[in-house]
C-alpha cells in the first residue's frame, strides 16, 4: 500500500493522477467548479475512459458546462435531495483520492487549510469505494443508472474464489471456467482481474498464490449489509490510513532534522568544539583583568561544556551513513511498515504488541539501520497480521465514537505537521540542496574563524 497526504499544490496532484487514468474515473464531490480538472475529465472521456461524476445539484455547480462531458461519453449525476458530503475519487480501480478538498476554482486559487490523501495499491478498498459510489447513484436514480457491470459484491466474489481455490488444490479444473464467468459479471478491482488472467491462462499455480494473497489482504475488508455501518467503517479505514500517513510524514520530517544534526556534528563538530574552547580561554583571560566580562566568560564556559557533552553523545550514537538510493529505500520500507503496525489503528488486545514493534521500527529508522527496517517490514508483511480496530465493532454508536476519535487524531497530527514544516530549522534544512557542499563551505569558514581566534589568543 502507498498512501501520502498533500497540503499544497493539491490541484496539480489531482490533475496528475487524472491524467494517468487508463480505464475509469469515479468522482463524488459536493461542489465542482474547477475548469482545469473538468477539462482533463472531458479529454479522458473523449479518449474512452469511463468517467462518472456525482455532485450536489445547486447554483454553485452551474458554473461548468457539464453537457460537454456527456457529449464525450461521460456521465454526470446531480443529487438535490440533501447535501452531498462525499469527497472522493477512484481511478482505474486502484487509486483513491479523498480529503477535505472540494474541486472548486476558489479552493485551487486561494490559500486554505485543505488536504487530500492519495492511496494506491489497495484494490479491495478501491472496490468498496466504487461500490459506495454506485449505491449513492442507485439510491437516488434507481433504474436510471445503467452500469456496464453489476456492483462489486465482495462476499459473492470471495466465495467464488474460495471454490476455485479448492478446485485447484484438488486438481479438478473442469468447472473453473464456469465460476470465472460468474465473477466476470461484476465490476472488478485490478487484483481480481489479474487472478482471472492467470486462471484463464491455465497458470493455476500463480492463480492459487494470487487468490491466497488476495484473501489475506481482504480479510479485514468485509462487505457489510448495513449501509450506515458500511459507510462508517469505510470512513474509519481512510482515517486510519490518514493517521499513519501523516504520522509517517512527521517522522520523516523529524528524521530529516535528526540526520542533519548527526552529519553536522560529524563534519563540523570538532571544529566547533575547538572554536568554543578558544573563545572560553580568551574570555577567561579577559575576565581576570576586567571583572565586567566575568558573566561573558561563564557563558562561554557553559557553551563549551554543553556542546562538548552533546558532541560526545552524538559521536557514540549508532548511525549508519546511507547513499541516496538506500535513503529512498529505507524511507519507502519505513512508510510501508508504519501503515502495517501503527498503534492508533489497533484493537486493544493488539495495541501493546503493535506499540513494541512500532518503537523498534522507529529506533531502527532513526539509526538508519536499513536491514533492520527491512526485516521488520518483511515480518509484518509475511508473519504478524494486525487487524484494524474497526473489525470488532458493529454498532453505529461505537463506530461513530471511533470515527470522531480518529478525526481528532488527524486534526492533532495535521497541526503538529504544520508546526514542524513552519519551524525555521526545518525550513533552513529543506532549502539546502546539497548537504555535502554546504558542510564543506561551513568547514572552510569555521577553519578561517579558528585560525583568526588562534591568532587573537596568542596576542592576549
Amino acid at each position: 500500500m502507498n498512501a501520502k497526504p498533500y497540503f499544497q499544490n493539491i490541484q496539480s496532484e489531482i490533475a496528475q493522477k487524472l491524467n494517468g487514468a487508463i480505464s475509469s474515473i469515479y468522482v463524488s464531490v459536493a461542489w465542482f467548479t474547477d475548469n482545469i480538472l473538468f477539462d482533463i475529465l472531458c479529454q479522458k472521456a473523449k479518449a474512452g475512459v469511463n468517467v462518472t461524476i456525482v455532485i450536489y445539484d445547486d447554483e454553485i455547480n452551474q458554473k461548468l458546462y457539464f453537457p460537454f462531458l456527456k457529449k464525450y461519453g461521460g456521465r454526470i449525476y446531480k443529487i438535490s435531495e440533501h447535501l452531498m458530503h462525499n469527497k472522493f475519487c477512484v481511478i482505474d480501480n486502484n487509486t483513491i483520492i479523498t480529503g477535505s478538498y472540494n474541486w472548486t476554482y476558489s479552493a485551487a486559487n486561494h490559500e486554505r487549510e485543505e488536504n487530500i490523501i492519495i492511496i494506491q495499491d489497495v484494490p479491495e478498498l478501491a472496490a468498496q469505494y466504487i461500490q459506495q459510489f454506485q449505491q449513492i447513484i442507485q439510491k437516488y436514480f434507481g433504474k436510471q443508472y445503467a452500469s456496464h457491470a453489476k456492483a462489486y459484491d465482495a462476499i459473492k466474489v470471495s466465495k467464488r474464489l474460495e471454490i476455485i481455490k479448492k478446485m485447484i488444490e484438488l486438481e479438478e479444473y473442469e468447472d473453473i471456467t464456469n465460476h470465472i464467468s460468474k465473477i466476470e459479471t461484476y465490476a472488478l478491482p485490478d487484483a481480481i482481474l489479474q487472478i482471472l488472467y492467470d486462471l484463464k491462462s491455465n497458470d493455476f499455480d500463480n492463480g492459487l498464490l494470487a487468490i491466497q494473497r488476495f484473501q489475506k489482504r481482504s480479510k479485514s475488508l468485509t462487505n457489510y449489509e448495513d449501509s450506515q455501518i458500511n459507510e462508517l467503517k469505510l470512513a474509519i479505514k481512510i482515517l486510519e490510513i490518514q493517521v499513519a500517513a501523516i504520522d509517517s510524514e512527521i517522522q520523516e520530517g523529524e528524521k530529516l532534522i535528526h540526520d542533519f544534526g548527526i552529519q553536522h556534528h560529524r563534519y563540523l563538530g570538532e571544529l566547533i568544539r575547538q572554536l568554543l574552547l578558544l573563545r572560553k580561554e580568551k574570555l577567561a583571560k579577559i575576565a581576570t583583568e576586567n571583572h565586567d566580562r566575568k558573566a561573558d566568560a561563564e557563558e562561554a564556559k557553559k557553551d563549551y561544556e554543553d556542546f562538548s557533552k552533546d558532541f560526545q553523545y552524538t559521536k557514540q550514537k549508532k548511525y549508519q551513513q546511507l547513499n541516496d538510493a538506500d535513503q529512498k529505500t529505507i524511507k519507502k520500507l519505513h512508510r510501508k511498515a508504519v501503515f502495517a503496525c501503527h498503534p492508533d489503528k489497533m484493537p486493544f488486545a493488539m495495541k501493546a504488541q503493535a506499540e513494541a514493534i512500532f518503537r523498534e521500527l522507529q529506533q531502527a529508522y532513526e539509526e538508519n539501520d536499513l536491514e533492520r527496517v527491512r526485516q521488520i517490514s518483511e515480518q509484518l508483511e509475511k508473519g504478524i497480521a494486525f487487524d484494524s480496530a474497526v473489525e470488532n465493532i458493529n454498532t453505529v454508536e461505537n463506530l461513530s465514537i471511533l470515527r470522531q476519535t480518529l478525526r481528532d487524531k488527524v486534526k492533532d497530527l495535521l497541526k503538529k505537521l504544520g508546526e514542524l514544516k513552519d519551524h525555521e530549522t526545518y525550513i533552513l534544512i529543506s532549502d539546502i540542496a546539497d548537504w555535502e557542499t554546504y558542510f564543506e563551505d561551513m568547514k572552510r569558514r569555521l577553519e578561517e574563524e579558528l585560525n583568526f581566534l588562534i591568532g587573537e589568543n596568542l596576542e592576549i
